[in-house]
C-alpha cells in the first residue's frame, strides 16, 4: 500500500499513533511502513525528527511537526494584501487557479507563492 503520489503528503496524527503502537507488536520499519502506507525512509525520519529523550509520543511528534510547519519560510511569505485578495476571491466564488493569476497581476511579489497557500 505504498504511496506512489509525487506530491509529499505529512503524517497525520493518525498515522503517528500507528508508527508509535506497531513497533511494540514487533514490527520492523518496512513492515510498519507498509501498514501505515508510507515509505520506510518516512518511518525512518519520523522516528528521527520527532522522537524526544523519552521516546516517541505520537502527540508529542504532531505538535512538533506543526510548529516546524508553522515556522517554515514558506509559512510566512503571505502578508495581509495577499490575504485581503485570496478572502475577496473565495467570497466571490473564484477557482484558486483564478485566484492566483490575480495575485500575480496585482501583486508581482507573490510570484513565488504556491497555488497551495490558496487552500490555507
Amino acid at each position: 500500500m505504498k504511496n506512489h503520489n509525487k506530491h509529499y503528503q505529512q503524517l497525520t496524527q493518525e498515522q503517528r499513533y500507528q508508527i508509535s503502537g506497531l513497533p511494540k507488536a514487533g514490527m520492523t520499519h518496512a513492515a510498519i511502513a507498509k501498514a501505515v502506507g508510507v515509505s520506510s525512509s518516512t518511518i525512518s525520519r519520523e522516528l528521527k525528527r520527532n522522537s524526544t529523550e523519552n521516546g516517541y509520543d505520537p502527540k508529542v511528534a504532531h505538535l512538533q511537526s506543526m510548529n516546524r510547519k508553522s515556522s517554515a519560510a514558506k509559512a510566512n511569505k503571505r502578508d495581509p494584501a495577499t490575504d485581503s485578495i485570496i478572502r475577496e476571491s473565495l467570497a466571490l466564488g473564484w477557482s484558486p487557479a483564478a485566484i492566483s493569476v490575480r495575485m500575480h497581476v496585482e501583486c508581482p511579489e507573490t510570484k513565488k507563492l504556491s497555488h497551495t497557500t490558496i487552500y490555507r
